[in-house]
């Protein structure tokens, strides 16, 4: 929103998740995918659920590679990080309430380490979402009018000795 002017922000071209996010209607949507998560199902109806969501993230990456309006590339950027994100926490949901084990101390210790690097990686995952909503369409900043020797020099290979 920082690089828009006034006169564009009045006209109503808020996007899809500005528009979720300033009515308050994020908070409202989020707890309609409780029972996605929450809903215990049998093996073969997870299956199903697994095929149906892989069919919907594979069309919508094929969708938006080929939209070359930017609008809709990232509504459907924010549909697929929508579809990861529901997926992610139904399995936490599911790890946290069905496969933890503490039956004896040493079983206790290595269940809760690795139960304490699942929530880390995801939320890596859902931070990395947050650098990926909003993806700039930035220019390559030319460097021919500045001369070589005024360039930056990174040297990895030298140890640190520069010319």
């Amino acid at each position: 929103m920082a690089g828009r002017g006034a006169a564009e922000m009045g006209r109503g071209s808020a996007s899809a998740a500005e528009s979720v996010t300033n009515d308050g209607g994020g908070s409202l949507s989020f707890l309609l995918y409780v029972p996605l998560i929450t809903m215990r199902v049998t093996a073969w109806e997870q299956g199903a659920v697994a095929i149906v969501f892989i069919a919907l993230g594979v069309t919508s990456v094929r969708l938006e590679s080929d939209q070359p309006d930017s609008a809709t590339s990232e509504s459907l950027h924010l549909f697929l990080l929508t579809l990861s994100s529901l997926m992610t926490l139904r399995y936490l949901y599911y790890r946290t309430t069905y496969t933890l084990n503490f039956d004896g101390v040493l079983n206790s210790i290595f269940i809760l380490l690795l139960y304490v690097a699942e929530p880390y990686a995801i939320a890596t995952l859902f931070l990395s979402y947050f650098q990926t909503l909003k993806i700039r369409d930035r220019m390559p900043v030319s460097l021919t009018p500045i001369p070589v020797k005024d360039w930056l020099k990174v040297d990895i290979y030298s140890g640190g000795q520069l010319d």
